[in-house]
């Protein structure tokens, strides 16, 4: 039926002989913006870069001196990581909030209740929210503060360690980059909530590998599209269903109506469907693009994904079940 072999490309030689080598030129530049103003953009910018550089270095053959110097960058680079993470969810789930806002608010006329009891929990955890960016903010600046030194000096050290332009480079040539999807996908056949998280988090790391190919090889740029795809859909199922907990946490505290906190679980179960559907099916379609592998039946989703509806009537179906 298939070989399970990667295809060649035959210009894999020539497309990794014009690789460009990796610097930590513009990442020290986000490290440095980021430590006077973490805004969203400097802090959504320097988190890319530390997990693209990230993605790069764990692939890397190399000496041993890069080896090296590149586990102690990575070490303190995942602590930096969980500083701006700590910015970022705030960023991400004052946006959602907004957002459902603008769902809620009828432009006039008539609001049903639940929907003026949501307004009001938004506009409370939007409150606290907002006060919490602030402190993240500050920690962060205090960190990069007390980490710059060394992250700039591990960065040079890793620039300047022996045969760093070759070492650097991840894969040989792009169908490296299909065997690695094709052996990530194998990690999970039976894909489900339990354990679409860690496929979005090992599929990033594909995704940023195959975009260094996407200029010289078509199908490596189409499957870092098709990466970036999935890694949209599960990342939105991901972002909601940690905000409903977070409203769940905080609302309970206080003893308010569970309004909120229903109207965000119902957006996750909604968002958590079409993320299967859409990954188990992108995933059986590229390992047939890119390996000429079937995709295991368990890969292939088993009924289709819940259709979408507006917030307010999702959450009035849901009562009425």
């Amino acid at each position: 039926m298939n070989s399970g072999q990667i295809r060649q490309n035959p210009r894999a030689r020539v497309a990794a002989s014009q690789l460009p080598q990796l610097t930590f030129e513009s990442w020290r530049s986000l490290l440095d913006a980021c430590g006077h103003k973490p805004s969203r953009k400097h802090v959504h910018g320097l988190r890319v870069a530390t997990l693209r550089l990230q993605a790069q270095l764990d692939s890397a053959p190399g000496t041993h001196s890069v080896a090296q110097a590149a586990r102690r960058w990575n070490k303190s680079a995942e602590k930096l990581r969980e500083s701006l993470s700590a910015v970022r969810e705030t960023d991400v789930y004052r946006a959602k909030l907004s957002g459902l806002c603008g769902t809620l608010a009828p432009p006039e006329g008539y609001a049903p209740r639940s929907s003026r009891i949501s307004l009001r929990q938004i506009e409370e955890l939007d409150e606290w929210l907002a006060r919490e960016r602030k402190i993240a903010s500050k920690k962060l600046i205090a960190d990069l503060k007390h980490r710059q030194g060394r992250l700039d000096r591990l960065s040079v050290e890793l620039e300047s360690a022996q045969a760093l332009g070759h070492s650097l480079i991840p894969v040989s040539s792009p169908s490296g980059v299909f065997k690695m999807f094709a052996d990530v996908v194998a990690e999970f056949p039976k894909l489900d909530v339990d354990c679409l998280h860690d496929f979005r988090k090992r599929m990033k790391n594909v995704r940023y590998l195959a975009e260094l190919f996407a200029s010289t090889d078509p199908q490596a740029g189409r499957m870092a599209e098709s990466l970036k795809s999935m890694q949209g859909v599960v990342g939105e199922w991901h972002d909601w269903e940690e905000l409903a907990q977070l409203a769940s946490r905080k609302l309970r505290k206080r003893r308010k109506d569970g309004a909120l906190t229903e109207l965000l679980e119902t957006l996750a179960e909604e968002s958590l469907e079409k993320a299967l559907e859409y990954c188990r099916s992108q995933a059986a379609e590229l390992l047939v693009q890119v390996a000429n592998i079937a995709a295991p039946l368990r890969l292939v989703a088993a009924k289709p994904p819940v259709r979408s509806l507006d917030p307010v009537t999702m959450m009035e179906e849901r009562r009425l079940a």
